[in-house]
């Protein structure tokens, strides 16, 4: 985005009229009536007013028109990269593809994630490594689980992080009362406390992807049966040796020192 405002600016007259032209192609294949989704949060005194005025607003778009086919991008490359950005600290991030909420071992890898931020990344990337924050995070709806590390004074070495947090779980004792807490915040994540329109949103957003109140509540009972040889299973079947993508963002001295402690940590260097 960043790239594409700074080329933006550079443009005559000329040049912005082309823009203008595609944005408006771009403007008639969205704003039609079957290609909106709308998503309301609000009082039930408010829907039919509301209803009204939405309803009036989908009439006077134009109908669908040509079918457009939707364009599948082209997969990106799996090379590590590191973009370097005016900033004093690294952001770090790793990720792994794994399995949807509609697969058993979906529950696992969300109580997994907790368990890992709360026992080892907490304490090795934020109490000793200086960074602001660390994570682990599954993402059921879309299959993917990451380890990340922000406003952190380190690379190579949070990434080493992330390797031994692999082995945390594959090598060591899975603590009983880590992993009840794990649990509870998992089902936490299921159906968080949130305001209503980030409710709504949440809500909207389940029904696309199928993720359903029926659903949610039998994932929970799922949650409910995580055991510590469920964590060391899908550790080792996804995350220990499994390929991966990371990506760091940092000041260019950052990664600079980066690549020169460990040459082939980054195949990618670019700006942001």
């Amino acid at each position: 985005m960043l790239h594409t405002m700074r080329r933006l600016a550079r443009l005559d007259e000329a040049g912005l009229t082309d823009v203008v032209t595609r944005l408006d192609e771009v403007r008639k294949l969205l704003f039609r009536a079957g290609a909106l989704r709308i998503v309301v949060t609000c009082e039930e005194s408010m829907v039919q007013p509301l209803e009204e005025l939405l309803s009036a607003l989908v009439s006077s778009l134009p109908d669908n028109g040509h079918a457009f086919e939707p364009v599948k991008l082209e997969a990106l490359e799996r090379a590590p990269e590191a973009r370097t950005a005016p900033v004093p600290v690294a952001f770090n991030v790793r990720i792994f593809k794994t399995v949807r909420y509609t697969e058993a071992d979906a529950p696992a890898l969300l109580v997994l994630s907790n368990y890992l931020r709360d026992t080892f990344l907490h304490r090795e990337l934020r109490e000793k490594g200086g960074a602001y924050g660390a994570f682990a995070q599954a993402g059921v709806a879309s299959g993917t689980f990451y380890f990340g590390s922000y406003r952190d004074p380190n690379i190579t070495r949070t990434y080493d992080v992330f390797d031994r947090a692999v082995l945390w779980v594959t090598e060591g004792a899975i603590e009983d009362e880590a992993l009840k807490e794990a649990i509870l915040g998992a089902c936490g994540d299921v159906d968080p406390l949130e305001s209503p329109d980030i409710k709504g949103r949440r809500e909207a957003t389940n029904r696309v992807t199928g993720f359903t109140r029926q659903a949610r509540e039998l994932f929970k009972k799922r949650l409910l049966k995580v055991t510590a040889d469920d964590l060391k299973r899908v550790t080792t079947t996804y995350l220990a040796g499994a390929p991966a993508v990371q990506t760091t963002v940092a000041g260019a001295d950052l990664v600079d020192a980066a690549r020169k402690e460990r040459p082939g940590l980054f195949e990618v260097v670019a700006a942001v």
